[in-house]
């Protein structure tokens, strides 16, 4: 079967806007990616800068917090 002239215009409109749809798909996937990664480095570049005692007292006030909460000793018991 022979297509026309308009008729090749056509199957080519639509895969122009099927290769336009695919790229904005990607667009929108690697820029969400990106988000992410981007949080993973703000906090990894955080602890970097962070003392190790400075850590040691946050998780020992954590913890602190933790034994002293009247919900987790009525668990508990």
């Amino acid at each position: 079967m022979k297509l026309s002239y308009s008729g090749h215009k056509c199957i080519e409109a639509i895969q122009i806007q099927r290769m336009e749809a695919i790229s904005f798909l990607a667009a929108g996937l690697s820029h969400d990616i990106n988000n992410l990664l981007m949080g993973v480095l703000h906090y990894t570049y955080a602890i970097e800068r962070m003392n190790f005692n400075m850590i040691y007292r946050m998780l020992d006030i954590l913890i602190k917090l933790k034994f002293n909460d009247s919900r987790w000793k009525q668990n508990k018991t």
